[in-house]
């Protein structure tokens, strides 16, 4: 078979491809695709409203749940496909948060996110690459089993963490470990130490039981 002849066999079976995978994209649609895609890594979503667009849904009034435990409500959710993973925006209250979800990696961006399940305002930029997870996250109102904690600003730093918690008005400063379960996030464990003129503030357990106890 001359060379001319399997350029022209290759590049109509590229063509075809090309267009079935096109048509297939126009075909099915998006919403399924990224309920699959989120279903995948253990995330559920329950919108009120879905808007598709070319290589993005739009979602409104949505509910999210992770591994079958609420983790929050948005009013204005947009998730698009790209070359290198899920890209969202999403609106709550008067804050947001962009997030960019590929192989083993994600990075995520809060400003003054308040939609998150038991936590106030949310402020900071994290990475998780593998098992290592580094970045600032400001967090308002947060509630541990038995205490209530006014504010606290942590630092990643792959696999421990310091930083300061505001308890009663009073600052404590420490830090701590991070376990990542990449199988099930909310079952990462943590346990840290926080000094301060009150005693010690310990903090242990999982991400999605924290028990908090002052010694």
């Amino acid at each position: 078979m001359k060379k001319t002849t399997i350029f022209k066999l290759t590049l109509l079976t590229f063509l075809t491809l090309s267009v079935m995978s096109v048509a297939l994209l126009f075909a099915i649609p998006k919403a399924i695709l990224l309920d699959r895609f989120l279903s995948g890594h253990g995330v559920y979503i329950f919108p009120n409203r879905v808007e598709e667009g070319f290589l993005s849904v739009y979602l409104e009034n949505l509910k999210v749940f992770y591994r079958n435990q609420p983790l929050g409500s948005f009013a204005k959710t947009r998730l698009s496909f790209e070359p290198v993973g899920l890209s969202l925006s999403a609106v709550c209250g008067s804050g947001k948060i962009s997030a960019l979800l590929g192989f083993r990696r994600l990075r995520a961006e809060f400003n003054s996110a308040d939609c998150l399940k038991g936590i106030g305002l949310v402020s900071g930029n994290l990475e998780l690459e593998g098992n290592k997870l580094k970045g600032t996250l400001s967090v308002r109102r947060f509630v541990a089993k038995g205490f209530k904690i006014d504010a606290m600003n942590l630092y990643f730093k792959g696999k421990s963490f310091d930083g300061d918690i505001e308890y009663m008005g009073i600052k404590l400063n420490g830090g701590g470990m991070l376990k990542l379960n990449l199988q099930n996030l909310l079952a990462s464990e943590l346990s840290g130490e926080f000094k301060g003129s009150l005693g010690s503030l310990l903090i242990r357990g999982r991400l999605n039981n924290i028990t908090a106890e002052l010694k």
